[in-house]
């Protein structure tokens, strides 16, 4: 049943977080999108047993503690949000242009374009 509540909260996370980071490295000024492509970078160059270490072993020395379930949920969702970005981004990137033209030109705001024309199909293209 752990394995079942773990891989939930995960997914859930990671859905949210990776799909944040897309936008991010899509949409955002460039001093953001460098810092999530970094962040994507390390996480996807880095063993994930590493990350799951740092995170239980490295920061209490820092001061901060976690239990075992708390640190994998943490560990997993970067690990696993990192690999969602990338998928998500790649799915916003193959919308075609000329569908968000024709979203602006129906009179829709950017936040409708983007949430209608460009998330949601792509979202859908990738599962």
């Amino acid at each position: 049943m752990l394995t079942v509540q773990l891989s939930a909260t995960v997914i859930a996370l990671d859905f949210v977080i990776g799909t944040l980071v897309a936008t991010v490295l899509v949409y955002a000024k460039p001093w953001a999108r460098g810092l999530a492509h970094a962040y994507v970078e390390v996480i996807r160059n880095t063993p994930l047993i590493v990350q799951l270490f740092l995170i239980f072993f490295g920061l209490p020395g820092a001061g901060i503690r976690f239990d075992v379930v708390t640190a994998s949920v943490i560990a997993l969702t970067i690990n696993l949000a990192a690999y969602t970005a990338e998928i998500v981004r790649a799915e916003i990137e193959s919308i075609p242009k000329s569908q968000i033209e024709a979203g602006v030109s129906l009179g829709l705001t950017g936040r409708q374009v983007f949430r209608h024309v460009v998330l949601l199909p792509a979202l859908k293209n990738s599962t």
